[in-house]
């Protein structure tokens, strides 16, 4: 067997450019949408002014972490688990795991929890929600270079990388419908984040099962602890809540 070996510089280089500047145009465009659809609320100017601060400054803080989180790189071929077995392939990075977890339950607890986020999030017009998942695209380099370079087993980059692409390339879409109030594109918005949800789910589930190593190093980390299930499965889960807020309050 061929002893694990870095990426050429020049790959791995690249996709940490378009990872990290990924996260960092997510919190631009989540901090924008959160700014702009408060002051469409009726909430006090000082709230419309301090929420969007609040929420660019967790974002930010959250997206440090991942960044900073781990240094080893990826390297190809793949090495294999530390430990045999998938319970303690899971656990390899136990504490990462629990700071992710916590993150998504806090994003999943303001949203039904705060009625300053519920007041931005039902004055947020649905469509940036959905449109703002363009990003899932990039999920097109598990499948190059990391699959083609056998830095991924084929088990989780095949499902993950064609799922998170669907997902990207259909959100503009998917948008556009909404924003234009087609018929029946509500529907299609609340089944697109369902798929949206789905896609993410297989994706870990599917790490877990092919007991992949390398997305617990640099850059590929920064995935499911930041652009991947964490931030795709909020930013789902706010979308959906959205949606209904605005067919009851459009009375559809």
């Amino acid at each position: 067997m061929n002893p694990s070996v870095l990426l050429p510089s020049g790959l791995l280089h690249l996709a940490s450019v378009v990872i990290v500047a990924t996260g960092a145009l997510m919190i631009a465009a989540h901090t924008a949408m959160l700014a702009l659809a408060a002051r469409r609320t009726a909430l006090a100017p000082f709230t419309q002014f301090t929420a969007p601060l609040v929420g660019a400054a967790l974002l930010a803080a959250w997206f440090g972490w991942a960044v900073l989180a781990v240094r080893e790189p990826v390297v190809a071929p793949e090495p294999p688990p530390i430990a045999q077995g998938v319970a303690q392939c899971v656990v390899q990075q136990p504490g990462l795991l629990l700071e992710m977890a916590a993150m998504v339950t806090v994003g999943l607890v303001a949203i039904f929890g705060s009625k300053t986020l519920r007041a931005i999030n039902a004055a947020t017009p649905p469509a940036w929600l959905v449109g703002a998942q363009a990003y899932r695209a990039i999920g097109v380099m598990f499948l190059w270079p990391f699959l083609a370079r056998g830095a991924l087993p084929a088990g989780f980059a095949v499902p993950a990388g064609i799922g998170d692409v669907l997902t990207g390339l259909a959100a503009p879409f998917v948008a556009r419908a909404v924003a234009r109030r087609h018929p029946g594109a509500h529907a299609w918005a609340v089944r697109w984040n369902w798929f949206g949800i789905l896609d993410l789910v297989v994706a870990v589930a599917a790490a877990v099962l092919t007991q992949t190593t390398n997305v617990n190093r640099f850059p590929l980390v920064i995935v499911p602890l930041f652009l991947g299930p964490p931030l795709g499965i909020l930013t789902h889960v706010y979308s959906l809540r959205n949606l209904a807020a605005t067919r009851e309050s459009a009375g559809v």
